[in-house]
């Protein structure tokens, strides 16, 4: 890595992105200008619609109602206590009265078992006639106050005594400085990782997808410069560009708090703030900010390289944002605070390290796991962002890896392979089949429902493959396996699945919530036959699951990525589908073993002995707990040499079925 050329295609790229109109007001325009006033004008407005509906006189009517005057005396001498002004009307047709908005609410008096019961007649659809049958509501409530108040003084008892035996206060012990941190920590961090994303976001378009479409990549590749050189110059200039965007929206959004807590001036409300008490919270946040930008940033670039144009790049991107935007949104949610094990998790962790800061509960070991993670995650993409850049089929790639299904079926070569944009296309509309028709037949037929999404993930890439008239032998790997791959696949297995189960058990004793639900799941498939149970929950998933991830995702990602990427990225897919923490480790190991034997053996069927034995397992230890359990007893924490011993069995048949699979393919080629 030479820092001069660095130095001088950092330059170059600087100057670039500045010149971009479209940088400049995301970066600018965006945070410093545009924010704030929308802020602005939705606090006017609601202060407006506030003083508006106070200011308005809302029409009540009363239809037979005997305690109609001292209902009324209360509405007017509660006036100012309501905040709300009033208008008795008097009505002939009540109920066209009220659809025509001639009148916001009317009362109605009837008699049930000698207690008297007053309908507030109203339309809910209607502001005006909504805010006033609520009106009425408390008008209402305080006149059964006084009648309750009257009969107990006309009986000669103490009303107090009667009514109010018992009364409470609260006391917040809460400061100022923690009540207002506890609002901001849960707004900051959401705008803020909306805002850095969206200022990386078009600078990184421009540098890759931006350069690809105006045709000057081919030249800057001809200078005497290195392809990791020129993407290290890219991350630093959008690195750049996103911090100052960062630091821009963090001096608009102190401005604006600044601007809010002066105008609600929340002193008046018996609450003393010190502003000066988050100066070091507003430190220790902007490096955690800059830190989290780099990711950002990394993953930007990542994504916008596979595109080929500008729009072709902001399709690209927007799945990034929904799912950042969506991991964003946990700083509102209660009760969620970071942890060791929330540390670790990108955008979660620095969501909820802001909101810590801000209500002065934090530890300086958390703050350096996020930072440590962020910087490890940065590193990481940047390493694959420089794998990816030194790609010529993805610099200068000729679209066929692109989307096929969109392409008319008639220009479609027969006889090729998936590509990862349609392996894509085939999980998500996989996940969205099992979340609409799967959990609904689930509703309907039960514990068959998993049948029925089994099918759905099994029938998706196979039509997939008919209608994009790819080479079905070459898609699905399907090639008669031998009898020693058959025995490699087994060994490699049964290793990874020891090694599994110490995994599972770590990572219970962290996240113990997850063996609940596997308990849940346990009891709802144990009111199954045996016989169905190893249909349903072991055949079809070692078939569908097998056909989709080491079938048709993987031998799109094996065609255009290193196998060991193709293998890393399609078990990590696999451990995602499972949608649960315990399982995406567990399952994103036993896919590793899965996707190696298919590699190896050029044969879909050895994953599928893996994955049929795996859950055949899982049913066996569900059938029959007692002669299980004594196996599983040596896994008990308390056995530290049994663990030991267990890794170092696992570790062994792990290597012993790799050297058996890797032999085959030596032998073939030698052959």
């Amino acid at each position: 890595m030479n820092k001069r050329i660095i130095s001088a295609l950092y330059k170059k790229e600087i100057r670039d992105i500045v010149r971009d109109k479209k940088t400049i007001f995301m970066m600018v325009v965006m945070p410093i200008f545009l924010y704030p006033l929308l802020v602005v004008i939705m606090l006017q407005v609601m202060q407006n619609v506030t003083t508006e509906m106070k200011q308005k006189s809302y029409r009540i009517a009363f239809e037979n109602v005997d305690s109609q005057e001292e209902i009324t005396k209360i509405m007017f001498d509660e006036e100012d206590l309501l905040d709300y002004n009033f208008q008795v009307v008097k009505i002939n047709h009540a109920q066209e009265q009220l659809e025509n908005k001639e009148v916001d609410a009317y009362i109605t008096e009837e008699e049930e078992n000698g207690q008297k019961i007053y309908k507030i007649q109203y339309i809910s659809t209607i502001t005006d006639s909504s805010i006033a049958a609520d009106m009425m509501k408390e008008v209402i409530e305080q006149y059964r106050e006084n009648l309750r108040k009257t009969n107990i003084q006309n009986a000669g008892l103490d009303v107090k005594a009667i009514l109010y035996p018992v009364t409470t206060q609260l006391s917040d012990h809460a400061s100022g400085e923690d009540t207002l941190g506890n609002i901001i920590g849960s707004m900051v961090p959401f705008l803020l990782i909306t805002s850095i994303l969206l200022g990386s976001m078009y600078p990184a378009i421009d540098v890759t997808a931006g350069e690809k479409e105006r045709g000057t990549l081919e030249t800057v590749l001809t200078l005497p410069v290195s392809n990791y050189d020129l993407i290290i110059s890219k991350f630093f200039a959008v690195s750049t560009i996103s911090c100052i965007s960062a630091l821009l929206n963090l001096v608009s959004m102190g401005f604006l708090g600044t601007y809010i807590y002066k105008t609600i001036d929340l002193a008046m409300s018996g609450m003393s703030i010190k502003l000066g008490e988050f100066l070091p919270a507003v430190g220790i946040m902007i490096i955690c900010v800059m830190v989290f930008a780099l990711f950002i940033t990394a993953l930007s670039l990542c994504v916008c390289l596979f595109a080929k144009s500008f729009k072709e790049a902001q399709n690209y991107i927007t799945p990034l944002m929904l799912v950042v935007m969506l991991t964003g949104y946990i700083g509102f949610i209660p009760n969620i605070e970071l942890t060791q094990a929330t540390a670790a998790i990108p955008v979660a962790n620095i969501c909820l390290l802001i909101k810590q800061i801000f209500i002065f509960s934090f530890s300086y070991s958390s703050i350096m796991i996020v930072l440590v993670s962020n910087v490890a995650y940065s590193l990481l993409v940047i390493i694959i962002l420089g794998k990816i850049y030194n790609s010529e089929a993805v610099l200068f790639g000729d679209g066929n890896g692109g989307i096929r299904i969109l392409e008319r079926r008639a220009n479609i070569k027969s006889g090729q392979i998936p590509t990862i944009a349609d392996a894509m296309v085939a999980l998500a509309v996989v996940l969205l089949g099992i979340f609409y028709i799967g959990s609904y037949a689930q509703l309907k037929i039960g514990f068959w429902g998993v049948a029925v999404q089994q099918a759905i993930i099994l029938l998706i890439p196979i039509a997939l493959i008919v209608y994009l008239k790819y080479d079905k032998k070459k898609a699905l790997s399907i090639r008669c396996p031998k009898v020693s791959s058959v025995f490699g696949s087994i060994l490699l297995w049964i290793g990874s699945y020891i090694l599994a189960v110490m995994i599972s058990k770590l990572l219970l004793s962290i996240f113990p919530s997850s063996l609940e639900y596997l308990d849940e799941m346990n009891h709802y498939f144990l009111e199954q036959n045996g016989l169905v149970l190893f249909l349903v929950v072991a055949v079809c998933p070692a078939v569908a699951e097998e056909v989709l991830f080491r079938g048709f995702v993987f031998s799109a990602m094996r065609e255009k990525w290193k196998p060991w990427m193709a293998i890393l990225v399609s078990s990590a897919l696999f451990g995602l589908y499972h949608m649960d923490i315990i399982k995406f480790f567990t399952t994103g190991i036993l896919g590793i073993a899965m996707a190696y034997s298919v590699y190896r053996s050029k044969s879909i069927f050895t994953s599928m002995i893996m994955h049929f034995c795996n859950n055949a397992g899982s049913v066996l230890c569900l059938l029959y707990p007692a002669v299980v359990g004594k196996i599983y007893q040596l896994l008990e924490t308390e056995h530290v040499l049994s663990n030991i011993g267990l890794t170092v069995v696992g570790s062994l048949l792990v290597i012993l079925g790799v050297c058996l699979l890797r032999g085959q393919r030596e032998v073939k080629e030698e052959k």
